[in-house]
């Protein structure tokens, strides 16, 4: 009697076989994860330059609506009038500068008319203009992005109280808002980006802006 030997699969090449695919099982969910947590930065990464750009540009127009008149300006910005400011930030003296600033032409100096600081949302003029700006910034695909974002703005007053006569200057940071009838000399925008597509990715960026007015541009000037 003849007997042939089969080739089959030895019970510890079995079982090596079924741990072998266990582990390859139970690394599926952490790729997962870790594949969509990649997803989420990079979509928050997307955000928060999304949001940074467009604070960029807000912060690039005038302090406040009493800065828009280019007429009134003649040439170049000044520092509007506050009546909840420190006292140390007031004008003195001739009344068109504070303590710090310099005489001649074109330096900075107040309106010599005093006028009020405010918030005023409307055209986007001035950084008051963006205030409840909710249009969408990017559709998802365009320049690159993987998402449609939309930006909300708030612009508000907050406190300037500092001890500006002490040798070293300390600020302390408080972005209470402080309400529109108590101007002081710094706004805070305050923006939330969200993304369009209902996954709930929100970044929320804060910026200041102070109310220091502007110098005009000297030019040299030659004598004919």
């Amino acid at each position: 009697m003849i007997c042939t030997m089969r080739k089959a699969v030895s019970m510890i090449e079995l079982v090596f076989a079924i741990v072998i695919i266990g582990i390859s099982i139970m690394t599926v969910p952490a790729m997962l994860t870790q594949s969509s947590s990649a997803v989420l930065v990079s979509t928050q990464q997307e955000a928060i330059l999304v949001g940074t750009t467009k604070m960029g540009n807000i912060l690039s127009h005038p302090w406040d609506s009493n800065q828009t008149d280019s007429v009134r300006n003649g040439g170049y910005a000044k520092v509007v009038t506050v009546t909840n400011g420190d006292d140390r930030l007031k004008p003195v003296g001739d009344g068109i500068r504070r303590i710090g600033h310099f005489e001649g032409d074109k330096r900075r100096r107040f309106y010599s008319d005093a006028s009020q600081a405010s918030i005023t949302p409307g055209e986007q003029a001035h950084i008051d203009g963006f205030i409840g700006d909710d249009t969408l910034v990017l559709t998802g695909g365009v320049r690159d992005y993987l998402r449609g974002y939309n930006t909300n703005v708030s612009v508000y007053f907050i406190s300037d109280s500092a001890n500006y006569g002490d040798v070293n200057l300390s600020f302390t940071l408080d972005d209470t808002d402080v309400g529109n009838a108590n101007p002081t000399n710094i706004k805070s925008i305050d923006m939330m980006v969200t993304d369009t597509s209902g996954d709930d990715v929100q970044i929320r960026l804060f910026s200041f802006s102070s109310n220091i007015g502007q110098t005009g541009l000297l030019k040299r000037e030659f004598y004919e």
